[in-house]
C-alpha cells in the first residue's frame, strides 16, 4: 500500500501543511517593515533620515539656581536665550509643559567681545504657580561653542 502527503478523498494536503504556510506568509508580509530597504526593479532608495529640531539644544546650566526657579524652567530661558539672539528683534517667548511655566525674554543691547565666547545679557519674566518673578541672566558660547547659561538671579517677585 501506499502512502501519500494528499487527503485520499479531496487531494488536499492535510492541515499540518497550513502553519507552515502562513508562518511563510506572515513573513513575507511583514519584510517590507524593515529598517533597511532595496531597491527593487529600479525604484528609487528610502530617502535618507532628516533632522527636524524636535530634539531641543542642550544648554548648561549654573551651579545653584535661584529656589524659585525650576532646572527645567532654566534650561527652557536658555534654549529662547539662544533663538533670540539669532533673531532679528532679540525678543522670546517660552512655555514648560512639565512645570506650567511660561515666559518672556528680552536681550539687554550690551556685548561683549563677539567669537566663540560672546555673552549676552537678557532679562525674562517667568509666570509660574509659584507667582510671577523677574530674572536677569547672562548666556555665553564656550569656546567650543557650546552654549552655557552662565547666570541667572532672582530680581523681583511679584503676588501672582
Amino acid at each position: 500500500m501506499r502512502i501519500s502527503a494528499r487527503h485520499p478523498y479531496t487531494s488536499a494536503y492535510p492541515a499540518r501543511q497550513f502553519p507552515r504556510a502562513a508562518a511563510l506568509a506572515t513573513a513575507v508580509a511583514l519584510s517590507g517593515c524593515t529598517p533597511f530597504s532595496m531597491k527593487i526593479a529600479g525604484g528609487a532608495p528610502a530617502a535618507a533620515p532628516v533632522a527636524t529640531g524636535s530634539v531641543e539644544p542642550s544648554v548648561a546650566l549654573p551651579g545653584p539656581l535661584p529656589p524659585s526657579l525650576d532646572q527645567s524652567d532654566a534650561a527652557a530661558i536658555g534654549r529662547t536665550a539662544l533663538e533670540a539672539a539669532a533673531s532679528q528683534n532679540g525678543t522670546g517667548e517660552w512655555t514648560n509643559a512639565r512645570t506650567g511655566s511660561s515666559g518672556k525674554l528680552a536681550l539687554l543691547p550690551d556685548t561683549a567681545a563677539g567669537g566663540a565666547g560672546a555673552c549676552r545679557s537678557f532679562g525674562t519674566t517667568v509666570t509660574s504657580i509659584g507667582g510671577v518673578h523677574r530674572y536677569s541672566g547672562t548666556i555665553c558660547r564656550d569656546p567650543a561653542g557650546s552654549p552655557a547659561l552662565t547666570a541667572i538671579t532672582l530680581m523681583t517677585e511679584e503676588a501672582g
